[in-house]
């Protein structure tokens, strides 16, 4: 078995757009914006296997999953938390 933090439950990463946790269970993702981006300007498209995300009409994300995606959203715009 790989020494990660899977001990603890959470194993989580950087990348150029900010940051993923996962769990056995769930992926949850922060993703790093400036003070100046509108709700507007985001787009989430998630599908039965597939997830989207679009920032100022930019593809971020594009992923294709081999199970069945259940989603639980929540935005936070202008947040420092």
């Amino acid at each position: 078995m790989a020494d990660f933090d899977e001990r603890s439950g959470i194993v989580a990463c950087k990348t150029s757009w900010g940051l993923w946790f996962q769990t056995l269970d769930e992926v949850s993702m922060e993703i790093s914006v400036d003070n100046s981006l509108k709700p507007k300007e985001v787009s989430v498209v998630c599908q039965q296997k597939h997830l989207t995300v679009k920032i100022r009409n930019s593809s971020l994300i594009e992923v294709c999953c081999y199970i069945n995606i259940e989603a639980y959203m929540v935005m936070r715009l202008g947040c420092n938390t």
